[in-house]
């Protein structure tokens, strides 16, 4: 355990992946190598999300484990199948949701911190800039909410018959775990539910997620989440399916990681194949300001990499 006398030492991080993962991996590892201090690493979990794992496994250990550089001997691949057992008719997503809290049961640390392929830092970090050390608490924002809560977050309230508050942990990676608090919620479902909790997440048909699940629960705590959270400014930035929309609010958009740095940067699979060459123009003086490239020219090079892979599978 890296808890020594109530001090938090390390973060471990766990990251979901499947086979069309397998670029955006690369860069995520090479930003944490050289973006994150290393001793603050605990483990670096890569979970395969697949069934049939082997070719996946073969693609990380070509392309994505030498990224990491000396930081190799923190990370461990994991099946998915070591976790919980195999659910064929149960789409990726429901999985990658469930393995994301499973995943409580290996690490080490007091947090962890669950990344999408897709995320990767864009600034010098450390212990410090995942955890308040002071405080002891994961360092997080508020989404705050002015309407009924989605469908997502009002199935969690349900289940755990909670009372809805005006505000929401983030619901997108990176997120910061509590593990034993997720590792003490999987075993009082699974006690009350009497099923493993692969099989209550993804054979029962419910609607929440990990975040809206997890969130549910630390609300039925006399102290809710304001025991484990510090909450401060957005730490991270991502260019999702639909925003920021095209022109001004993109260029708005890249101004503000300018004006406010965050920890972590993002875009979506679906963004990737679509951003117009004016748009990656924009992008990758960001990812040379993070040194995750020499110059310009490695850059386009891994963009043609990176793009081919969201069109289709890596070969």
């Amino acid at each position: 355990m890296s808890e020594t006398n109530g001090a938090i030492e390390t973060i471990d991080f766990v990251t979901v992946v499947y086979e069309h993962d397998i670029f955006s991996m690369k860069l995520q590892a090479r930003s944490v190598a050289r973006n994150f201090r290393g001793d603050d690493i605990g483990r670096i979990f890569i979970i395969v999300n697949e069934l049939a794992p082997e070719y996946c496994y073969s693609l990380l250990q070509r392309h994505v484990l030498p990224e990491y550089g000396r930081l190799i001997s923190k990370v461990e691949i994991i099946p998915m199948t070591r976790m919980m057992r195999p659910h064929v008719r149960i789409s990726g997503l429901k999985s990658q949701q469930a393995l994301k809290l499973l995943a409580s049961r290996l690490v080490g640390s007091r947090f962890y911190t669950a990344l999408d392929a897709k995320n990767h830092l864009i600034q010098p970090s450390a212990l410090e800039s995942v955890v308040d050390l002071k405080s002891k608490k994961a360092r997080t924002h508020k989404n705050r909410r002015n309407r009924a809560p989605d469908k997502t977050l009002m199935e969690a309230l349900e289940y755990f018959q909670a009372t809805p508050t005006d505000f929401e942990l983030p619901s997108t990676a990176p997120f910061t775990f509590h593990a034993a608090s997720v590792r003490q919620m999987i075993d009082e479902i699974e006690t009350r539910e009497g099923a493993h909790f692969d099989d209550f997440m993804l054979d029962r048909g419910w609607g929440f997620t990990e975040y809206s699940l997890y969130f549910a629960y630390l609300l039925t705590k006399e102290t809710g989440p304001a025991e484990l959270y510090r909450f401060a400014s957005r730490n991270a930035a991502l260019i999702a399916r639909r925003a920021p929309a095209e022109g001004d609010a993109f260029n708005e958009f890249i101004e503000g990681l300018e004006a406010n740095p965050v920890m972590t940067f993002g875009i979506h699979r679906s963004r990737v194949a679509t951003l117009s060459e004016a748009e990656w123009d924009k992008i990758i003086p960001v990812w040379l300001k993070a040194e995750l490239f020499d110059d310009a020219g490695a850059a386009k090079q891994f963009l043609s990499e990176l793009t081919q892979e969201a069109r289709s599978k890596v070969s």
